[in-house]
């Protein structure tokens, strides 16, 4: 009998920054309401908040950092270790697709638009060439996985933009995830492991949380690894949940991120990002 399993998507990063990230954690279908009501409950006992209520990795930076006052930093912590163990013994894999922006034609085109609509353009050209190249990638290493195990999978999306906006956003991603996961012939399935992707609000879904904190801890380290700056060592709770997702990166049978896992996005340009941040560069943040 095959397992269903299903992966969150979401995304980090801003058109300034160099790098934006999308990616997420696949967890199997059968875990997802027992998660959803430990996380719940940790919400209302442990950070008096309303179960049902968001609580994303910036609102924990900010209580680490002393910007929210109602939560205690102690509390934070102890809950954080809570959706930590969540990722440890309930996650099963992570990909992430990693956009060099400077090194994408699209993105220096937007960046030196001197008309206002010529700029509005060049960023929507940007925001689709990279949904759909991300999106290509995680789909088709979502398949590889699913297929190695002869299991089913979920996508779900969040839909993190206003609620005006739900049913154009929905609409762009529902055209580029059809021509990805169907070749052009309506009986034929490319990914046949694969159902038709979710859109869900994030506040109803504690599992968007549980992968907010992984993807956002892993997102930090990365862009400080791309920026060569050191990781302060107080930063704690993000450098395990780090080590965590590290621990579920997709890899091949000799043990490589790069390709399998985690895709560079733009291909064939020097130096790649995987050279840039080697495996190496990856683990040492651990060792240290």
């Amino acid at each position: 009998m095959n397992d269903y399993h299903v992966l969150f998507i979401d995304e980090v990063g801003d058109w300034k920054e160099p790098l934006y990230i999308i990616g997420g954690l696949i967890f199997n279908l059968c875990d997802f309401w027992e998660i959803t009501t430990e996380i719940r409950k940790a919400k209302k006992e442990i950070l008096g908040k309303n179960p049902y209520e968001e609580f994303k990795w910036n609102k924990f930076t900010d209580v680490a950092n002393g910007k929210i006052e109602n939560i205690s930093k102690e509390n934070a912590k102890k809950y954080m270790e809570i959706s930590a163990n969540i990722i440890k013994n309930k996650s099963e894999v992570f990909l992430s697709a990693v956009v060099e922006l400077e090194k994408v034609i699209l993105w220096d085109k937007w960046k030196n638009s001197k008309q206002k609509k010529a700029k509005a353009e060049n960023k929507k050209k940007l925001e689709n060439w990279i949904r759909e190249k991300c999106m290509e990638s995680l789909i088709e290493r979502y398949q590889y996985w699913l297929k190695e195990k002869n299991d089913l999978g979920l996508i779900i999306i969040d839909r993190y933009q206003g609620e005006e906006k739900y049913a154009k956003f929905e609409k762009e991603h529902i055209g580029i995830l059809t021509s990805l996961i169907y070749d052009g012939n309506k009986y034929r399935e490319n990914f046949c492991n694969i159902f038709p992707p979710l859109f869900a609000n994030s506040e109803f879904c504690a599992l968007f949380d549980i992968n907010d904190y992984g993807l956002g801890a892993f997102s930090y380290v990365i862009k400080q690894l791309y920026k060569k700056n050191k990781i302060p060592n107080y930063f704690e709770t993000t450098l395990k949940l780090y080590q965590l997702v590290l621990d579920k990166v997709r890899k091949s049978k000799d043990g490589k991120m790069w390709g399998y896992g985690l895709i560079d996005i733009p291909k064939d340009v020097e130096p790649s990002l995987r050279n840039v941040i080697n495996e190496d560069m990856l683990y040492s943040v651990i060792k240290e």
